[in-house]
């Protein structure tokens, strides 16, 4: 009678083992083939759940194709999560992943187009050689700026100078992308150069060759 018993409640303890759901995981920003471009910060949302779990005992993971994307953390309380990163070109598998207290894991994945993105356009217009410049009066810097991906004003400018070095022209570039700055320049032969670098630390320049005289002195 006993061995019955025994037998009955082993059967019951087996019966009555806890099942646990796996958590589920949705990419919500992005879709398979969406383009992005390189080096620029990207907001990728998404959403974490598990029947048996709240959301603040799970942890999620974004990751790309290299590297971790945002270390690991419970989602929001409504269960949303949201990263940001910037990506390189090989970086276009993006996967989110959720885990449960008792490592049970679900992910979701998209591939993404990463595009490269293109260094900015500069040309300087002032000053010009031949030009009539003179060591007392400020030295026109002028220039037309642009960039495929940035607004003008996003964009950094830096003026250097053969015989002066680092030149502060006092100025930054405007929406339509027409800089307008100035400089005093030191008596003798330049060479003016102008690096425009944009927020992904894409470069161009121009320079031009000019010849600065004494004080002015009246005729």
């Amino acid at each position: 009678m006993n061995a019955a018993l025994i037998l009955l409640a082993a059967c019951q303890d087996q019966s009555i083992q806890t099942y646990n759901a796996l958590p589920t995981a949705r990419i919500m920003s992005h879709q398979d083939g969406d383009r992005v471009l390189e080096n620029y910060t990207v907001e990728f949302r998404g959403t974490a759940s598990d029947p048996n779990d709240s959301p603040e005992d799970l942890e999620v993971v974004w990751r790309s194709s290299l590297a971790e994307l945002c270390p690991p953390s419970p989602p929001n309380p409504d269960g949303t999560t949201v990263c940001t990163a910037a990506l390189g070109q090989e970086d276009g598998e993006i996967s989110l992943e959720v885990r449960d207290p008792k490592n049970a894991t679900a992910v979701d994945r998209v591939v993404l187009e990463v595009m490269a993105s293109g260094p900015p356009e500069a040309v300087i217009t002032s000053p010009v050689p031949g030009g009539r410049y003179y060591s007392d009066v400020r030295v026109p810097l002028g220039a037309l700026v642009s960039d495929a991906e940035s607004a003008p004003e996003e964009l950094a400018v830096q003026w250097e100078s053969s015989l002066d070095g680092g030149l502060d022209a006092d100025a930054q570039p405007p929406g339509d992308g027409v800089y307008e700055g100035s400089s005093f320049l030191s008596q003798g032969s330049h060479v003016l150069s102008m690096l425009v670098t944009d927020p992904q630390g894409n470069e161009t320049s121009d320079s031009v060759s000019i010849d600065v005289g004494g004080p002015n002195t009246p005729p």
